[in-house]
């Protein structure tokens, strides 16, 4: 279960980093911009990237203590190469939650960005995302950039399908939402059989 909560967290942050490289952003000039949402009990909304979501009852929020351990815990999965690297990248880490009976997982971070749209953002990261999945032993089946609809509208998004360690299948949904220079990642895993449409559905505009 550590393992897999782990993942999301590092694919949440990898992919906001391996998109931006060459970038240099002050750390306190990404937060003076971009706002956190808020969180009450089953239910996130934030005001700045326009999304809500008001999920089950099997599903909890973590507390950003619990998010800073499972930054950690994705951290120890990886290179000693890319451990640097996801130490200097400026991420926003805004609501993170899981289901604790199967490991889905959903994540939203946000990054100060330039030079990108949604779908050039997404193929700057498609090669260190899908290192990173296999380094840590996950089989990948497929990867694609897609378009999907979430809380009223249409987005870039990297599909991915494929096998855990422990054999169980998985799917993930990292959406991308431009706002100005800002990126808002949404990442989705669903163990199992279940379909990340599931969760993308839940989202509302606020």
């Amino acid at each position: 279960m550590k393992k897999l909560l782990a993942m999301v967290c590092l694919i949440s942050v990898l992919i906001c980093f391996s998109a931006c490289k060459e970038e240099k952003t002050d750390e306190e000039s990404v937060f003076e911009n971009i706002s956190q949402g808020i969180i009450e009990g089953n239910v996130y909304e934030n005001k700045f990237n326009g999304l809500g979501i008001e999920l089950p009852g099997e599903w909890k929020f973590s507390s950003r203590e619990e998010m800073d351990e499972m930054t950690a815990s994705a951290n120890e999965l990886l290179r000693d190469d890319l451990k640097e690297q996801l130490s200097n990248a400026n991420v926003v880490y805004d609501a993170m939650a899981t289901v604790e009976k199967t490991g889905s997982s959903l994540a939203i971070n946000m990054e100060k960005v330039t030079g990108y749209n949604e779908q050039g953002y997404l193929n700057a990261a498609m090669s260190d995302l899908g290192n990173a999945l296999s380094g840590m032993g996950y089989s990948i089946n497929s990867m694609d950039i897609v378009k999907t609809q979430i809380a009223g509208e249409e987005h870039f998004a990297i599909g991915i399908d494929g096998v855990t360690t422990d054999e169980s299948k998985f799917s993930e949904m990292i959406i991308c939402k431009q706002i100005g220079d800002c990126m808002v990642i949404i990442t989705i895993c669903m163990i199992g059989n279940a379909d990340c449409g599931e969760v993308v559905r839940m989202f509302y505009a606020v």
